[in-house]
């Protein structure tokens, strides 16, 4: 009899998964004692030739809440690829005791994008979008039901 396939997008290997990656010393040899970081999720479409980095958080629903040097890393990011790229700040509320689901969980999100090298945010700088059209708008990146306008 066949073996049971995992559902795709579960976690594979859950005693590897919570482990965490320690940075500490590199802040002593790099440019202004800055460290490595992570990015939670990353949206890759091939056929359009574009990536949406995104970055999970119980704490802060707004870019502008996210310490500086994480913020910066996602800035770069725009910069890349001429300006197709996109980042997202994905709220949720789960506990720490559970998993985050990224399709499931998103309560708000806030997206930064960037042209000819201004960064703009959406729907604006001080407000998000409610979870409840995340999995639309995450569509919209794959050029599914597009109704968020031009990427």
């Amino acid at each position: 009899m066949a073996q049971a396939m995992e559902r795709r997008g579960t976690v594979k290997y859950r005693d590897r998964f919570a482990q965490q990656v320690e940075h500490d010393g590199w802040c002593d040899i790099l440019p202004r004692n800055i460290t490595p970081s992570d990015i939670d999720v990353v949206f890759d479409n091939m056929r359009l030739a574009r990536v949406l980095f995104c970055e999970f958080s119980s704490a802060v629903s707004l870019w502008g809440g996210k310490p500086g040097g994480q913020r910066y890393l996602y800035q770069q990011l725009l910069k890349t690829n001429n300006y197709k790229n996109g980042c997202v700040l994905c709220r949720h509320d789960v506990p720490v005791e559970r998993n985050v689901n990224s399709f499931k969980d998103v309560v708000s999100f806030h997206v930064m994008r960037a042209s000819a090298g201004l960064v703009y945010f959406m729907p604006s700088e001080t407000e998000y979008f409610p979870g409840a059209l995340w999995v639309d708008f995450v569509k919209s990146f794959y050029g599914i039901e597009n109704n968020w306008g031009a990427w």
